[in-house]
């Protein structure tokens, strides 16, 4: 894949999307503004730790992000089969009462 500006830096060793054939992986697509590099959504203090989070502006960057690179493969959300979503907090976002 070409170097594109709409995409995020990856944090890690990795690639946006692998194609196969006719079928297209994505893989690690964060909230982060591929311009500014800071986290959609995401407030700090001044030492740098996050003070607020809206999970909503959050979710939407992540969208953001999925569309650059699914344009970037000549698709859209239209083409997308399977996601699976890393959630790393559950209890701010959604009422867990039976949870341990």
């Amino acid at each position: 894949m070409k170097k594109n500006d709409d995409l995020t830096k990856p944090l890690a060793n990795y690639a946006h999307m692998r194609r196969s054939g006719e079928i297209v992986f994505l893989a690690g697509q964060g909230c982060r503004d591929p311009k500014t590099d800071i986290w959609a959504g995401v407030s700090f203090d001044a030492r740098g730790t996050p003070v607020q989070i809206d999970f909503e502006a959050q979710v939407r960057g992540v969208f953001t992000n999925i569309d650059a690179v699914l344009k970037s493969a000549g698709l859209n959300r239209h083409h997308i089969m399977d996601v699976q979503v890393f959630l790393t907090d559950l209890k701010p976002q959604f009422s867990i009462t039976d949870c341990p």
